[in-house]
């Protein structure tokens, strides 16, 4: 049995989801272009400076975050620059 143009279509235009985390502002920058070439190549992204503005509740914003990456455990990963 061989797959068809729209099950083929169907499994590539599956997007991972990225969770990328980074421990230090000296890491801030090598995660962002991390972020930057993982959306250019199609992935959706979780990164906080796109998410989280000054004030806002960090842990929930991360905790999100996290559910949102693990929702999908065949398609989801965690980046740890």
């Amino acid at each position: 049995m061989t797959p068809t143009d729209d099950t083929r279509n169907a499994l590539t235009d599956t997007r991972r989801r990225v969770f990328v985390s980074y421990g230090h502002n000296r890491y801030a920058i090598v995660a962002e272009r991390l972020a930057e070439h993982l959306r250019a190549t199609r992935y959706e992204v979780w990164f906080d400076r796109d998410r989280i503005l000054p004030g806002d509740d960090y842990h929930e914003y991360i905790t999100e975050g996290l559910e949102w990456t693990s929702t999908t455990p065949e398609t989801g990963c965690f980046l740890l620059p």
